[in-house]
């Protein structure tokens, strides 16, 4: 089953995101609870160039620390983004999640990364993935031009995101969330 998320462009802007298509729908970062689960996948994506990325990623919190893990390829620039932290882990809605960190480069050296993901459905029905990297807050890098960030259904990606419910022991982690993009 589809949920209702909107197969359209995000555009980011700083703490916001709006679905490009939905007149004045905005979800702002949950700023009450983190959530205390955890979302992990993998696939493709097809930029409207042709061209084609893969990915890997996850993120979450786990045992009060923010957890996560990111593994980016896109085969027409050869950018290559390898996860080195996790500094925020947000709600967007209840199914979509917000992962933010930092990550070494090939092409950039260090950079912070957004990636914003969803789970639509099973087995990776209409998921979304949708990564920017930046430095020093000026964006080197986005997905966000592209105008289909789907993995399946009618899209020419693939994969899944799922996101997993966390352990009912877990707690937040103290320190505030960080995205510098």
């Amino acid at each position: 089953m589809m949920r209702p998320i909107k197969r359209s462009k995000f555009i980011l802007t700083g703490a916001m995101l709006m679905l490009a298509g939905v007149t004045g729908a905005a979800f702002a970062w949950n700023t009450g609870q983190v959530p205390l689960d955890f979302l992990t996948g993998g696939g493709w994506i097809t930029h409207d160039d042709g061209a084609t990325a893969n990915f890997g990623v996850g993120g979450g919190v786990k045992n009060g620390d923010w957890w996560g893990h990111l593994n980016y390829v896109d085969h027409d620039n050869g950018l290559h983004a390898t996860g080195t932290a996790v500094t925020a882990y947000m709600e967007v809605d209840d199914h979509t999640r917000e992962i933010c960190g930092t990550a070494d480069t090939d092409l950039y050296g260090p950079v912070d990364y957004d990636v914003i993901a969803a789970d639509n459905g099973e087995p990776g029905e209409d998921d979304i993935f949708i990564i920017t990297l930046g430095q020093n807050g000026v964006t080197v890098y986005t997905t966000t031009v592209d105008s289909d960030h789907t993995l399946s259904g009618s899209a020419e990606g693939g994969g899944n995101i799922q996101l997993h419910a966390g352990n009912p022991s877990n707690v937040a982690p103290t320190s505030t969330p960080i995205c510098n993009i």
